[in-house]
């Protein structure tokens, strides 16, 4: 199904889904662990772009490394800050969160790395957005600083629909229990507007009682996604040297299409 839309809301990411965040999407296998990986590697501070709720947020200061987190959506940051509210003091302590635009920020200080967990590169939806994101990474890197990230390429979900004729249903994804305790049942149809490069999701979330629905509520994500080279020009028109690239956070090979994983360099 491919579809067509105006540029979508800022602040997505606010109401339905901001609800359903921690208990839904719950991140990629091994995301929590590269990241952490990388920042105990670092050998400074960590700025995380699109902290959202503090998942991979958390784990990183938990581990050691003092940790600033970016997030647009105040629901998701009041989220971030009851959740390190709880933690440990001394874990509390490595972790300040600003409410600020990935476009636009200044935070007046240099880190060692800084990363953009679970696809956050995607919600920058024009290329001007990339470049202001881009521009606004390099000048918050020390010299010689890391930027890592993941983007997920589509080609062949895109394939498979453009010779599907029909147009799909939506398909029930998952079954959870919300943090009131509700049991919701997720589904979703997924499309795309290839002129705009956008993958645009829509969500319907089913509060259920026994095998009753007494509540739906609707939600919609837009990402842009990236081909390889279009990724790897982006980040060396900003002086960025590629260190490596993978398909999974396990450092898969990467095989034209899927999860980009990215670590690249300020030269």
């Amino acid at each position: 199904m491919t579809i067509a839309e105006d540029l979508p809301p800022e602040h997505e990411y606010d109401g339905t889904l901001a609800r359903y965040y921690d208990a839904y999407f719950t991140g990629l296998d091994g995301e929590a662990e590269f990241y952490t990986n990388l920042a105990v590697a670092s050998s400074g501070p960590v700025l995380e772009l699109g902290c959202g709720t503090g998942r991979t947020l958390i784990p990183i200061a938990e581990a050691g490394s003092q940790i600033s987190g970016l997030e647009r959506s105040g629901s998701m940051l009041d989220r971030a800050r009851q959740r390190i509210g709880i933690l440990a003091p001394d874990v509390g302590a490595r972790v300040d969160l600003h409410s600020g635009d990935m476009r636009s920020f200044d935070l007046g200080r240099h880190f060692d790395l800084i990363t953009l967990p679970y696809r956050t590169f995607q919600h920058l939806l024009t290329v001007d957005d990339q470049h202001r994101a881009l521009d606004c990474i390099c000048r918050h890197l020390a010299p010689g600083g890391r930027v890592a990230l993941n983007v997920y390429d589509p080609l062949m979900d895109i394939s498979r629909l453009l010779t599907n004729p029909t147009d799909p249903e939506p398909a029930t994804d998952a079954e959870f229990t919300d943090g009131e305790g509700h049991r919701v049942r997720a589904r979703y149809l997924r499309g795309y507007d290839p002129a705009n490069q956008w993958m645009v999701q829509h969500f319907w979330f089913d509060q259920l009682e026994g095998k009753q629905t007494v509540e739906t509520l609707q939600a919609r994500l837009t990402l842009r996604y990236a081909f390889r080279f279009e990724m790897e020009h982006l980040l060396s028109r900003h002086g960025l040297r590629v260190v490596s690239l993978a398909g999974g956070f396990g450092g898969e090979a990467y095989e034209g299409w899927g999860e980009q994983v990215w670590v690249a360099a300020q030269t």
